[in-house]
């Protein structure tokens, strides 16, 4: 009886248990260093001889349901789309390398129509474990998530003009958590700025920076150094011709 007993609450504990928890999350490559907008076929050229990772601009172009490269709608004369991109690049390279996808005015209006748009590129290139999505609409990245994609939220820093006072700080880190509550997000971005506060903050958080000092320096070189050792912090955008050694 004894046994029969044991053996129900194996199986029960077997089918009750949460499969998300099988899924593995983002592999990160070695280097924490990525270039920062990587938004010509050029510039790609460039990058995957020097970096494990890169940020790239897209957006979604309505009229074509397609995904192009760029910072914004006027970038559409560039007439880069984001498959053709990809396509320039031989398969080792591209499946070598780690996408940070910036996706430019994806919104809660428009994310049914461009994340099935960008499953199709994605899926053609076999890239789908290897990207973050990053948005600050939080509805978006929802449904990205719900589409099998790692997620970025784009979160607000201190630094900008109008948080001036203690209670601007608190009222903006609570914001952050909430948002964090949220979505659920696989990381968050923010500018280098927010470093070490969030790192401070919410400890359990994996963190993106972006926006660092561009030049490339001794003294930011050091600063880049600073931000990396942190546990937390996953990925750093910079403007270096290079990776670093960190």
């Amino acid at each position: 009886m004894r046994r029969f007993l044991l053996l129900s609450l194996v199986v029960i504990a077997f089918f009750s248990y949460d499969k998300k928890e099988d899924v593995a999350g983002f592999q990160y490559p070695d280097s924490k260093v990525w270039k920062h907008r990587v938004n010509s076929i050029e510039e790609l050229k460039e990058a995957i001889e020097n970096f494990d990772g890169i940020e790239v601009d897209i957006f979604y172009h309505p009229k074509r349901n397609d995904i192009y490269v760029g910072h914004s709608y006027a970038d559409s004369v560039n007439n880069l789309r984001f498959d053709d991109f990809l396509s320039s690049m031989n398969d080792s390279k591209k499946k070598d390398l780690c996408y940070w996808l910036d996706f430019k005015h994806l919104d809660e209006k428009n994310a049914e129509q461009a994340i099935p748009a960008l499953d199709i590129i994605v899926e053609k290139h076999k890239i789908k474990d290897k990207l973050f999505i990053e948005s600050y609409s939080q509805k978006a990245l929802k449904t990205a998530k719900g589409n099998g994609y790692f997620t970025m939220l784009w979160v607000t820093s201190l630094s900008y003009k109008e948080y001036k006072t203690l209670n601007d700080t608190i009222a903006v880190m609570d914001n952050i958590r909430n948002c964090i509550n949220n979505v659920k997000p696989d990381a968050i971005s923010c500018v280098s700025a927010m470093f070490p506060i969030l790192c401070d903050s919410i400890p359990e958080q994996k963190i993106h920076f972006w926006d660092t000092p561009k030049k490339y320096t001794p003294e930011n070189v050091e600063f880049t150094k600073k931000i990396c050792q942190n546990e937390n912090v996953k990925i750093v955008l910079v403007d270096y011709p290079n990776s670093i050694e960190h």
